[in-house]
């Protein structure tokens, strides 16, 4: 069987207190325990998947409730085209 380590939407805006996507889990010391399993991933060559909150820039694929000042990750680029 193989492994890999998945690591969820750690992004600035589920740490900031500022953000309304704060999430008070995500502390200086859960931050530093992820890098460090991050890093062993690497040095024993198992797969590191991430995964990140991305929102539209019509911000058409929010959830019902966002804020409407949401913040996270707008995502487009050349390659895709019409997103």
């Amino acid at each position: 069987m193989k492994s890999a380590l998945i690591v969820i939407d750690m992004q600035n805006d589920f740490i900031k207190d500022t953000s309304p996507y704060s999430c008070q889990m995500l502390d200086d010391k859960l931050i530093l325990r992820v890098k460090k399993l991050i890093n062993f991933c690497r040095k024993k060559k198992i797969s590191i998947i991430y995964t990140q909150h991305s929102i539209k820039p019509d911000k058409s694929n929010t959830e019902i409730g966002e804020p409407k000042n949401v913040r996270a990750c707008i995502y487009w680029n050349k390659r895709m085209g019409n997103y």
